[in-house]
């Protein structure tokens, strides 16, 4: 029989050059950084008007029946009239709800444009005027406050509205000053 023989040499260990995987592990890292898109920030359009010269300026008679103010209060409280404050005071017109539920909003802006259709067939108001929303934000208001007075605006597919801060009766209105 043949013998074994073992060669008792040391052999060299076999070294790997890792240089080209470090190299397409940052490739990698970096076209999936450059290819994904984090998730972008959805940003609303508001319209503002710009601002007119003086001689440009005219007064336009609006209505009062054809204004729907909307104040914004504190603890997403929303309390709306029609006509100036001083007589919904008055007369204890005033409404509010809970923007969080806004179906009672939606649901009077909508009674609102239904009454001012009417007063415009029976020619109470010209045919010309729409609907104007005054969205008056108090300082105990927030800003998502604001946006969902915004999106019921989109929803209820009103485009002329007015954003301002409330006079002094519509802050007395809601019990701030």
């Amino acid at each position: 029989m043949g013998e074994l023989t073992v060669n008792n040499s040391k052999r060299a260990p076999i070294r790997v050059d890792l240089t080209a995987m470090v190299d397409l592990a940052f490739l990698l890292i970096s076209f999936f950084m450059f290819t994904t898109t984090l998730s972008q920030q959805k940003v609303m359009e508001l319209n503002t008007p710009v601002k007119p010269e003086q001689e440009e300026i005219s007064d336009i008679n609006v209505p009062a029946s054809a204004v729907f103010t909307l104040v914004l209060g504190k603890d997403h409280q929303a309390t709306w009239y029609t006509g100036f404050a001083e007589d919904a005071a008055a007369t204890g017109t005033t409404a509010s709800t809970s923007l969080q539920q806004p179906q009672a909003l939606r649901q009077a802006l909508e009674a609102h444009k239904i009454a001012l259709q009417a007063k415009r067939e029976a020619g109470i108001v010209p045919k010309s005027f729409g609907v104007y929303v005054f969205i008056k934000p108090t300082a105990e208001s927030t800003y998502d406050d604001m946006i969902a007075a915004l999106d019921e605006m989109t929803i209820n597919g009103i485009t002329t509205y007015s954003i301002g801060e409330p006079t002094t009766p519509e802050l007395q209105l809601l019990g701030m000053n």
